[in-house]
């Protein structure tokens, strides 16, 4: 929450504030559904999460009822996002059958400070004082886990 928020964004958390809780809520789900799964189980589990996040945007794509027109150019972030999603989903999934499922949920959980990176490298956003404290523990908090 220290690395994501920003003076507006707490100030205005009505609508938003169900969607982040649901979305914390399915991301739970998912991890821990994935870490359940046994080994002999393949990559299956990965393959259905997938399967099943595809058919739940194109469903809000349908209907919202906009024209989705994305210009060929700009098909590649789209592409490179769901990739790189996919491969931190099976890179999950590996983490929690050859190692602790405990030190794997807390480096997934550090994904914000990717997010609030970006922002700062792409957008080229200000950190405030409360984002460079939550981006300092969270460096130090995968310190701590790679020397344990």
């Amino acid at each position: 929450m220290l690395v994501a928020a920003s003076g507006s964004v707490r100030d205005k958390l009505g609508p938003g504030l169900l969607d982040g809780l649901l979305a914390g809520l399915a991301f739970g789900v998912l991890f821990i559904g994935l870490a359940q799964t046994g080994r002999q189980a393949g990559l299956w589990p990965v393959a259905s999460e997938q399967t099943g996040t595809l058919l739940i945007t194109l469903a809000v794509a349908v209907r919202s009822r906009e024209p989705v027109r994305i210009p060929v150019r700009a098909v590649g972030l789209p592409v490179l996002a769901g990739a790189s999603g996919m491969a931190a989903t099976l890179a999950y999934f590996y983490a929690t059958h050859f190692s602790m499922l405990a030190v794997a949920a807390v480096l997934v959980s550090l994904y914000p400070g990717v997010t609030v990176l970006l922002a700062r490298a792409v957008l080229h956003e200000r950190f405030r004082p409360a984002q460079r404290a939550g981006l300092g523990l969270a460096t130090l908090a995968i310190i701590a886990i790679a020397l344990n």
